[in-house]
């Protein structure tokens, strides 16, 4: 994070920022997946 110059708030804003994209588009998608990998 540091090496980039994001703080771990700023990181965590980005990804609530993109939740509705994500539950659009790839959620529907893991049903195809061969793997999936959870954070």
């Amino acid at each position: 994070m540091e090496e980039r110059g994001h703080s771990l708030e700023s990181i965590k804003a980005s990804i609530e920022a993109r939740k509705l994209d994500f539950d659009a588009y790839v959620d529907p998608q893991k049903q195809y997946a061969d793997v999936v990998i959870e954070v």
